[in-house]
């Protein structure tokens, strides 16, 4: 998965997209669950206030093991926060 964020005024939101890439309907509909399910569990918190983020997702979010899914998306938020303190620097 890719992460995109962008800083904003008011409440974080939360989006997710899936190429025709991917799949068929179904396969992008499962694959965007997984994504928003994962936003929804570990998403929320202080270093995505005052962010949109919108995740994009691969082929291997479809089938991927959950466990791997959730560090995928740890390390993506992590390196997300990183990145913003860098800036805010």
């Amino acid at each position: 998965m890719v992460l995109f964020a962008a800083q904003t005024e008011g409440a974080s939101r939360f989006g997710v997209t899936a190429s025709k890439k991917i799949g068929n309907a179904v396969i992008r509909a499962r694959a965007k669950r997984r994504l928003r399910e994962l936003y929804r569990l570990r998403g929320p918190t202080t270093a995505t206030e005052g962010l949109d983020l919108v995740a994009n997702a691969r082929r291997s979010c479809v089938r991927a093991p959950w466990q791997m899914l959730e560090r995928d998306f740890h390390d993506c938020l992590e390196r997300l926060a990183e990145r913003m303190n860098a800036d805010r620097s």
